[in-house]
């Protein structure tokens, strides 16, 4: 799998990699944001972050290349707004765990919550509850996405939950083939 697009930031050395650069879909000061006392920490420096942001966003590029083409390419302004706040809520809870979790109240509280707000939301992605695809968004689907699965439009008959099992159904689920009986 590709890595993220790249962010050039001549501060910023990865522990791999050519220095100058890192790698997601949000910036240093957007992990920062994530914190409401960043100044207070002064181990939020730009290679940790650059690294936190590199690794959260590997974390949602797999989750998510199940159901799109990952790295993203695309332009719609949603999108890349949704991609941004998912890296840095990871990011920041990565941090958060990783180097403050001992020595800052709650601060594992607040890793999360931050992590259960992105993964909620890598979750919606996936399963199809935000749909990025034409004509909604340009991402581009992968070959056997689901689309629209919690459709509020799809009914069965009968219903799946009465207790009535001399019913008989007016369709059903499974291969059809070709040669097949009729009346099956």
């Amino acid at each position: 799998m590709q890595l993220a697009p790249t962010i050039t930031d001549a501060s910023v050395t990865l522990t791999w990699g050519p220095a100058g650069q890192y790698y997601g879909y949000c910036t240093i000061a957007d992990v920062v944001y994530e914190f409401a006392n960043a100044q207070n920490m002064p181990k939020l420096t730009p290679d940790v972050m650059g690294q936190e942001i590199t690794y959260a966003s590997q974390e949602m590029q797999e989750v998510l290349a199940t159901t799109y083409e990952m790295p993203y390419a695309g332009s719609d302004p949603g999108i890349l707004l949704t991609l941004r706040n998912i890296n840095a809520k990871l990011a920041a809870a990565n941090i958060a765990d990783r180097y403050f979790q001992a020595t800052v109240p709650n601060a594992s509280d607040m890793a999360t919550e931050k992590r259960n707000f992105a993964e909620t939301l890598l979750a919606d992605i996936q399963h199809g509850l935000v749909q990025w695809a034409p004509p909604l968004g340009d991402a581009v689907p992968m070959g056997e996405r689901p689309a629209y699965p919690q459709s509020g439009l799809t009914q069965g008959s009968p219903n799946p939950g009465q207790m009535d099992r001399g019913a008989r159904p007016i369709f059903r689920i499974g291969r059809m083939t070709r040669f097949q009986p009729p009346g099956l």
